[in-house]
């Protein structure tokens, strides 16, 4: 495991700058460059309030005005505070989502209970979420009178979203469906609506994607009423007249590319931030089929950006195919370092040096720890088929499931209790989850910033199981005190900080909300993992101080002993593929011979 660093953050996204400005025209012919400008095409616009009729009184509710806006290119410290800000909404919103999911859940359970009827399915859970939040403006620069054109503060290319309704709250693509977000002609001087976001997710059969960075994306509308094909013409309005506007001013329009997703549940698309683009061309024609006129624009990704972010989705995917096969990519110098001990391989990348220290460690793919005696062996629950509310393991969770049926976790805990092997439930059931092993394709490689590191060729989701910390136990009483006991060979749980709060924290969203530490943890884990000789790939995950993307969760299925916790890794937030995943440490003081400071 990697000790505490002082990693340099990553280097701030390229954003356009300027404030509210005036709409500036392209050369006569129509030409649009998509070099990076020197000089920004003036854009945002305040309209005045509207003029009052004589003889009426004022409205008591203030006119506010409308505003389109780029925001400046930020210094370092303000790119880590939009940065830390959306990341905290994210998170937010991912607890306030699944503390709905579960509201639905329990009150689904006591109604087969009752044999009461459901009552009428209300908003999806991520929606009702996400309506929540917005009412309570987390996000300063966002607003019904303010639109953001280019980068939002706080997203980077290449971030990853399961729920537009995520992206609607985070301003990055505020419509829950229609493909194309723009800002209506009052936020212009009446110049026009203009395109501020269009997703790419090929549901029209004249969607192409011709080359990297270029695509020709079919128009809205056209369709019949709760129809999926387009049934008539397209006319220049709305958004497809938003998208001519942009190609008139070359005004810049975020794309976020949508692909299927294997995930179960509301959602199984996900969604990639790729970038900038710029309206190129136009042009009204026919169907593929020959049926009816289409729009279709030509959008081309402006240079000098972070790396397009689906551009490295497929490229994980590529590589995991491949190694999959059996053949090991450029770069790749073992295809699985567990040797066949994780259910999915464990690969090595290096293409700095010749370092392959990770290849010849033994892996080890959870601690040893010590048999449960009878008195501390896990009750277990009686339940045949999927365990309900009297479910025992679920009291132990303070009354609660704590997991969703994808095997999210609901809310970070002093302590979870999986069902274990003395269960009566099946395998399937939705309160096993971490003795599962990992779901995803994680990696080590050689670093630039510390010696090695971890990441996923897979888009992981918040709140989902990533792997478990392991290496050789070592009861505390049993290791001396000295200055060798805090070296980078040993790992305390009590090193970790506790960043599972975050996770279902709901204080700042929710009224009168209070944490609720439960189950209680009576006592504090008795034990140290020697990583020196045998090691998981946990052992190579990076710290980061100020942006963890992972926490540790305790987790006990075999027993109650909670001197033993086992040390579940738990994503945070979403991660897209190839991005390090870290965790927060506390820092430790270093220690004489005699165990003082």
């Amino acid at each position: 495991m990697a000790k505490p660093n002082s990693d340099p953050l990553p280097p701030p996204p390229p954003s356009n700058s300027g404030v509210p400005m005036q709409l500036a025209l392209l050369p006569s012919d129509g030409s649009a460059s998509v070099e990076p400008q020197e000089e920004e095409i003036p854009l945002a616009v305040v309209a005045p309030p509207p003029k009052r009729k004589r003889g009426r009184k004022p409205s008591k509710r203030r006119t506010e005005e409308k505003e389109l806006v780029r925001v400046d290119k930020p210094s370092e410290e303000d790119y880590l505070h939009h940065r830390i800000n959306a990341r905290a909404v994210r998170i937010s919103f991912d607890s306030l989502r699944l503390h709905y999911q579960l509201q639905s859940v329990e009150k689904s359970i006591r109604n087969s209970k009752t044999n009461s009827r459901n009552p009428k399915q209300g908003p999806r859970d991520d929606i009702k979420a996400s309506t929540h939040m917005k009412s309570l403006a987390m996000l300063k620069f966002l607003s019904p009178e303010k639109r953001i054109m280019g980068h939002v503060p706080g997203l980077e290319t290449g971030d990853v979203f399961f729920y537009r309704a995520e992206m609607s709250l985070l301003g990055i693509h505020s419509n829950l469906q229609a493909g194309i977000y723009f800002a209506p002609a009052e936020f212009t001087e009446k110049k026009g609506p203009v395109a501020l976001s269009v997703v790419f997710s090929g549901r029209y059969e004249d969607d192409q994607e011709v080359k990297d960075g270029v695509l020709l994306y079919t128009g809205s509308g056209g369709k019949g009423q709760n129809g999926t094909q387009i049934s008539h013409d397209q006319t220049l309005e709305k958004g497809n007249l938003a998208l001519a506007t942009s190609f008139q001013y070359g005004t810049e329009i975020r794309v976020i590319y949508g692909i299927p997703h294997n995930k179960q549940g509301p959602s199984r698309t996900l969604y990639i931030y790729d970038g900038l683009y710029r309206v190129v061309n136009y042009k009204q024609e026919k169907q593929s089929n020959g049926e009816n006129n289409i729009f279709r624009f030509e959008l081309v990704r402006i240079e000098g950006q972070e790396e397009s972010g689906i551009k490295l989705v497929r490229f994980a995917m590529e590589i995991k195919g491949k190694l999959n096969e059996g053949t090991k990519p450029s770069g790749y110098l073992s295809g699985d370092i567990s040797k066949g001990k994780e259910k999915i391989p464990v690969p090595f990348f290096n293409d700095l040096d010749s370092l392959t220290g990770p290849m010849f460690l033994e892996y080890l793919k959870s601690p040893n720890y010590p048999s449960p005696s009878k008195k501390s062996a896990l009750r277990g629950c009686k339940c045949k088929k999927a365990c309900d509310v009297n479910c025992v393991c679920r009291k132990r969770n303070g009354g609660t499931f704590a997991y969703d049926d994808n095997g999210i976790l609901l809310q970070g805990r002093p302590i979870v209790y999986e069902c274990g092997d003395t269960c009566q439930c099946p395998i399937g059931c939705r309160n096993r989850v971490t003795q599962k092993g990992m779901k995803y394709q994680l990696e080590v490689f050689r670093s630039v910033n510390n010696m090695y590191g971890v990441r996923s060729l897979d888009p992981i989701q918040a709140g989902t199981f990533i792997c478990e910390i392991s290496g050789d136990l070592l009861l505390k009483e049993m290791v001396p005190i000295d200055y060798q006991f805090y070296s980078s060979n040993f790992i305390d749980p009590l090193n970790f900080a506790e960043s599972w709060k975050k996770w279902g924290d709901l204080s700042k969203v929710l009224k009168n909300w209070e944490f609720t530490e439960l189950p209680l943890r009576v006592e504090e884990p008795g034990y140290l993992l020697d990583i020196s000789r045998r090691v998981s790939v946990s052992g190579f995950i990076g710290n980061n101080e100020i942006m963890p993307n992972l926490f540790v969760q305790y987790v006990l299925y075999a027993h109650d002993n909670v001197r033993f916790p086992r040390m579940m890794v738990f994503a945070l937030e979403n991660i897209p593929p190839l991005r390090e995943l870290c965790l927060e440490w506390i820092p430790v003081p270093d220690l004489d011979e005699t165990g003082k400071e």
